[in-house]
């Protein structure tokens, strides 16, 4: 199951590069984000477990819609007009490099000599996968990719500090439905008015990439997630997902012929190196 999910969350992100050479940012989010909720919502009907959460669950529903889902979809989609997908989901996995801090300001969770040493090393590693820009400083749109993608990782951070902070009464599966609606609440307005003209355009790249995030890595790799969560010890699962950016540059270098430049290998290390010590952190 980790296995699984991991490769699902890895291949995503060239899929998604692929995607987005026919489709607009916007659309495509919230094309996923209908997609997904449809389909987790059909799941649930047959299994006769769709319901409406509680009144405790709808924080955790605005949250992880808005920030994790929303927001994320749209930011990596942007980054991913930008730069290639090999660097982008080595970037957009440095989230708990920033729920580390986040947690300690909000939680007052004590970051410790790991959670200290693992948020060094990832701020190196971000700094490697940034170094070949700074000589174009100057130019304009140098940077533009990282931002979206640092933006992405933060939405997601505080989406998880957010779910720490909170205890979760319903299934993930069931608050997911809900969650990727509510992100398509977002998504399909600002789309209407910040791409007026964009679009999903029907090639079969764009439409098999599509049902590929919409129907295997949402739900599927959520639910799957979700149970790995449960079923394996917390440093395992944690370390365990590390796998999922290397899936991606590996696939990114195979499939889209992506230059895997010294900037990707030191920046991603680092950054592995440093997610690896701040989950054995959080799992002590």
């Amino acid at each position: 199951m980790l296995a699984m999910t991991v490769v699902l969350f890895g291949a995503s992100w060239p899929v998604m590069k692929v995607a987005l050479a026919s489709a607009t940012p916007l659309w495509f989010a919230a094309g996923r984000s209908v997609l997904i909720s449809a389909t987790v919502f059909a799941v649930l009907a047959l299994r006769r477990e769709a319901r409406v959460p509680p009144r405790g669950d709808w924080p955790l529903v605005a949250s992880v819609g808005t920030a994790q889902i929303a927001a994320f979809f749209a930011c990596s989609h942007f980054g991913l007009m930008h730069m290639p997908a090999g660097r982008g989901v080595v970037i957009a996995y440095s989230t708990p490099i920033w729920v580390l801090p986040l947690a300690s300001l909000f939680l007052r969770e004590p970051l410790g000599v790991r959670g200290i040493l693992g948020s060094a090393l990832g701020l190196a590693g971000l700094g490697a996968l940034l170094m070949p820009e700074l000589p174009r400083l100057g130019s304009p749109g140098v940077l533009v990719g990282e931002a979206w993608l640092l933006g992405a990782a933060l939405g997601w951070a505080i989406a998880i500090v957010h779910s720490r902070y909170r205890r979760w009464e319903s299934p993930p599966l069931q608050l997911l439905a809900w969650q990727m609606g509510l992100a398509a609440c977002w998504l399909l307005p600002a789309a209407a008015i910040l791409e007026p003209d964009g679009r999903i355009a029907p090639t079969p790249e764009s439409l098999l990439a599509l049902l590929f995030l919409s129907l295997f890595v949402g739900p599927i790799g959520a639910w799957g997630a979700a149970a790995v969560a449960r079923a394996l010890p917390a440093n395992v699962s944690s370390i365990g997902f590390l796998a999922a950016p290397l899936i991606g540059v590996a696939v990114s270098t195979l499939w889209l012929d992506e230059r895997l430049g010294w900037d990707i290998v030191l920046g991603g290390s680092l950054i592995l190196v440093g997610l690896a010590v701040a989950a054995r952190k959080r799992a002590g």
